[in-house]
């Protein structure tokens, strides 16, 4: 099935709280500072960008569903098969675009719960009623086009790059275009931060392996952290 990626351009702020959510299922991080972290995604629905390459379906059969009920969900998904609950279970909240939900009151109940909460972005977007920089709660950028939103900056713990080995800035190793977008994807904003690159899946053997070759090479001549898309690799949503 095709992804339905149609960008919704508007912000959806419900004032009670309640998100249009398309999938909660528990797997494992498959990338980022979290790599290998069993994990309960939060997959919300709607994006602002409409990305060519984009092989993630996050709008058919969403739902509304209030903070309460998610993290209801999260729990149950993070009680071990002897019931015995995990110390500090990571909630990843991803999309689409979560930040243009209000996702403040969701994040701040589960960090009242003891989770962790990675939330995995485009940057494109600042959410104002949100708890920055709390101990447990981590952002990940994944820029798509040029800018990142200038306020959110400063609260980005690392940034995420899939690597082609035939897009490649000879400036900074990092990627000329994100998922077929024209315009090359915003660079970190800080020599301090994170920056993780992963090979692209191509569904090509050869050039899977020409993709991997050049992650390993741009990790080892730029500094960046390498991953290798994890959860692809053991059959993992």
């Amino acid at each position: 099935m095709i992804p339905n990626t149609q960008p919704i351009s508007k912000k959806d702020h419900r004032d009670d709280g309640h998100l249009l959510v398309h999938s909660i299922f528990h797997t494992i991080q498959g990338e980022g500072p979290y790599a290998g972290d069993a994990a309960v995604f939060v997959r919300l629905a709607g994006c602002n960008l409409q990305c060519p390459a984009c092989d993630t379906e996050y709008t058919r059969g969403s739902s509304i569903m209030s903070p309460a009920d998610i993290v209801d969900r999260c729990i149950r998904y993070s009680v071990e098969r002897k019931g015995n609950y995990k110390k500090s279970p990571l909630v990843v909240i991803t999309g689409g675009e979560p930040f243009r939900q209000n996702i403040g009151l969701l994040v701040r109940i589960l960090l009242q719960q003891q989770f962790r909460v990675q939330i995995e972005t485009n940057g494109s977007i600042y959410l104002d009623d949100y708890p920055y920089g709390h101990p447990r709660e981590s952002i990940v950028c994944s820029p798509k086009a040029g800018k990142v939103a200038e306020m959110l900056k400063c609260h980005i713990d690392a940034y995420k790059y899939v690597i082609s080995a035939d897009r490649i800035d000879p400036l900074d190793g990092l990627p000329t275009s994100a998922l077929g977008l024209p315009n090359k994807p915003a660079r970190p904003h800080s020599d301090k931060v994170l920056v993780y690159v992963n090979p692209l899946d191509a569904k090509d053997v050869i050039q899977n392996e020409r993709n991997t070759r050049a992650t390993a090479w741009l990790a080892l001549q730029y500094g960046y952290r390498m991953g290798i898309q994890l959860h692809k690799h053991i059959g993992y949503e």
